[in-house]
């Protein structure tokens, strides 16, 4: 079977598990809606204006409520086309390739749920938020499956390159300690990593990858199913030491992480983190026990 590193994403979230219990994490505007890297999802908001000509104020609701949905399911997409999707594309450059991407990308919209609705005078406001899961799940089939969606190999390597252009800054950016949160063990098996790429102007994307200063892969092209995708992500993306300490965070990298400083990032859209030669490999060494990497318990603090 063929895999990509889009494939590995929980497009593949960059970034990305769904909270359902708590909103937490960073946040990004996009278009005229808002990414939320750490939970998962995107959200925007629609408007409609209560027809004049409605029978009754009730219908006059209904009609604009109606109007306010497609206007966010609108927003969404246009928001869901500007999502970094590796550290060289973007949504939108990935679905245009194909007519069947394109058609199912747009079909997940139908799982946007409406989160806020209110009435303002004569307008009706919803918003709308839809999980990044489902773009993951179709991303992973087309990196598996290229043909059946009219999409050329060369296309997807493209999309995610098995090697990227690194940019190391000139002054690395001072170093923090490790986050209290974190108390790594070296005499116990690791149980996941958190890359710290603070201060280095990375972005979060849905498939990032971790790569070494030449810039060939250390981790991000994985086998596995778009179940597994949709139900884990990739990998997660917080800003905020904090948030280490959120269950969703810990139940993902477990109570032995380690703690690596990214050296550099790659990729156009600067969605891929660059380790040193020896703490790649210190990273490959410590995976061959637990195998957390294959288990997607990678975390970037950035």
């Amino acid at each position: 079977m063929r895999t990509y590193t889009i494939g590995a994403t929980l497009v593949l979230v960059a970034a990305l598990h769904i909270v359902a219990a708590s909103d937490f994490g960073s946040k990004e505007t996009v278009g005229k809606g808002t990414v939320n890297w750490s939970a998962g999802y995107i959200e925007a908001k629609g408007e409609g204006a209560f027809p004049a000509d409605a029978q009754s104020r009730g219908q006059a609701r209904l009609m604009a409520r109606r109007a306010a949905i497609l206007d966010a399911q609108r927003n969404l997409l246009e928001t869901l086309n500007g999502v970094r999707l590796t550290a060289e594309t973007v949504v939108r450059n990935f679905i245009v390739e194909s007519d069947v991407v394109q058609s199912r990308v747009q079909g997940h919209l139908q799982g946007a749920q409406v989160v806020k609705e209110q009435e303002r005078g004569d307008i009706y406001e919803v918003t709308m938020r839809l999980p990044l899961n489902g773009v993951a799940a179709t991303a992973i089939e087309v990196a598996q499956q290229p043909e059946m969606f009219d999409v050329k190999e060369e296309q997807v390597k493209e999309w995610s390159p098995p090697q990227a252009e690194v940019k190391l800054p000139k002054n690395p950016p001072r170093q923090r300690p490790i986050p209290p949160a974190v108390r790594p063990d070296p005499a116990r098996p690791y149980t996941g990593v958190i890359i710290d790429a603070r201060g280095l102007g990375m972005m979060p994307c849905m498939s990032p990858k971790i790569r070494r200063e030449d810039g060939t892969e250390v981790w991000g092209t994985l086998d596995v199913s778009p179940e597994v995708a949709i139900q884990h992500g990739i990998a997660a993306w917080i800003q905020k030491e904090d948030d280490l300490k959120h269950p969703v965070i810990q139940k993902r990298i477990g109570g032995n992480p380690m703690f690596i400083r990214a050296r550099g990032i790659a990729g156009a859209k600067r969605g891929d983190a660059v380790l040193t030669n020896e703490d790649a490999q210190r990273l490959l060494n410590a995976n061959r026990d637990t195998r957390f990497l294959e288990k997607m318990a990678v975390v970037f603090l950035y």
